[in-house]
Parts: C-alpha cells; sequence; structure tokens
C-alpha cells in the first residue's frame, strides 16, 4: 500500500462548522503562481520481507493561470529515498529527472495531462544521462538501464507520460473542485495498469481531509492505494497460463 500526504489550497468554511461543513478545494490559479512541493510517500507491505519504507519528493511547479490547459513547468530538487538524498549534483540525478525543468499542460483540475514537446524531450534525458554520467560508470548493467529506458519513452504518448513520470502532480489534482469534510475519508476504485503488462489490477484508494490551516488557506490531505489482492491473484494466474 502506499500512503502520499499532500497540502493542497483551499476556500475555508468558518471554525464553527470546520468538522461538518464541506471544505471547498478549488484549483484557480491566477497569473504566475509558483508552488513548493513537498510530498511524502509510505510504502507498507503484507509481505514481511516487503521493501517498505517512506520517501520524499522536494519539487517546484511554476504555473501559468489564465484559461485550461494551463501551461506549468515541474520541477523536482530534491528527493529523498533508503537512506539517499539525490540532488542535482548526485549520480544518478538525471535518471529521476532531478535539478531538469519539465514543461507540463495541466488540465482544469490541476492534473498532468501533456508533456510539452514530448519527443524533445526524451532526446533531452537520455543526452543528459549520458552526459553527466561518467566514462568509467557506463558499465553493461547502465547501458541496457538506458535503452530500457528509451524503449519506455518510445512506448509513451505525450498525455502517457504526463500521467505515469508526474504522478506526484496528478495526486495533488485528485480532490480539487471537490467538497471534502474533515476525518471522514472517501472511497473508491481504479483499475491500475499491470506492470507485467497482463490485465488492469483493481485498485482501492481512500483520501482523508485530516486538517484544515485557515490562516494559510491550506489543507493536508492523506490519499492511500493498495492492490486489491484478488485482482493481483486473478493477474499472476494470467500470466502464467
Amino acid at each position: 500500500m502506499w500512503v502520499w500526504a499532500f497540502c493542497v489550497a483551499v476556500a475555508c468554511a468558518s471554525t464553527a462548522h470546520a468538522q461538518t461543513a464541506p471544505v471547498e478545494i478549488p484549483f484557480a490559479p491566477q497569473g504566475r503562481t509558483v508552488l513548493g512541493i513537498e510530498n511524502v510517500r509510505t510504502r507498507t507491505s503484507t509481505d514481511t520481507r516487503g521493501p517498505n519504507g517512506s520517501g520524499r519528493v522536494t519539487a517546484t511547479l511554476e504555473i501559468n493561470g489564465g484559461e485550461s490547459p494551463f501551461a506549468a513547468i515541474w520541477t523536482t530538487t530534491r528527493v529523498e529515498a533508503n537512506g539517499q538524498v539525490i540532488v542535482q549534483s548526485s549520480p544518478g540525478a538525471a535518471q529521476l529527472l532531478v535539478g531538469m525543468p519539465v514543461g507540463l499542460e495541466l488540465a482544469e483540475n490541476g492534473s498532468p495531462s501533456a508533456v510539452q514537446n514530448w519527443p524533445e524531450f526524451q532526446r533531452h534525458v537520455i543526452a543528459a544521462v549520458t552526459e553527466l554520467t561518467p566514462a568509467a560508470e557506463r558499465t553493461e548493467q547502465w547501458r541496457l538501464a538506458t535503452e530500457a529506458t528509451q524503449r519506455l519513452f518510445a512506448s509513451m504518448s505525450a498525455s502517457d507520460a504526463a500521467r505515469l513520470l508526474f504522478q506526484d502532480v496528478g495526486i495533488m489534482a485528485i480532490c480539487q473542485h471537490t467538497g471534502l469534510v474533515v476525518g471522514q475519508p472517501l472511497h473508491s476504485e481504479t483499475m491500475t495498469p499491470n506492470p507485467l503488462g497482463g490485465s488492469p489490477i483493481r485498485t482501492l484508494v481512500t483520501y482523508e481531509l485530516v486538517g484544515v490551516d485557515e490562516s494559510a488557506g491550506s489543507a493536508r490531505i492523506v490519499f492511500s492505494s493498495a492492490f486489491d489482492p484478488e485482482s493481483v491473484a486473478a493477474s499472476v494466474r494470467e500470466m502464467i497460463q
């Protein structure tokens, strides 16, 4: 199961009704808006041998307001995971797009709908990975990983890339243009593409408004997702057969 905690801008209800009245969560960027983003992910595996832990992604999102689709620039500035900290000057930063501004188009609710200049962006990423990797570190394993990245990119459209590569932006957009009540989680389900290439996997999702900072005009929302065990088992059987 993955858990994300993130903050969004809100139109706050009055304090007297904060516990029962929905808190409206608009998405209406005006002019040039620059947001500081910090997403914390926590992974909890039902398998005791699973890779549990948490990671933190720090980024900026610059949005040019007006009419949708909105033009935006996402820049990951720092990634923390498994006891490691990766910044722009760190080995492997290019593979994680750290320090690399990415032009995005955002839909009406702020979700990423396309990577701007997608073919050029692909070439730029591969060139950056090569340039920033010392010749001595360009091992066979590195070559295979780079070629796998190229094939993955080639299989994606600009909209696919936006959804798959910039999930942090998509997560923030989940609750936009809705009204949530503090302490009342909402449950739904979706289908997640199968990483093994089989049928999509049924995924159970929950998001909950856990607190509101009226003075800052922001709210803290916790979003969690988990694969349905029966759907996973069916997918494995399908792959075996």
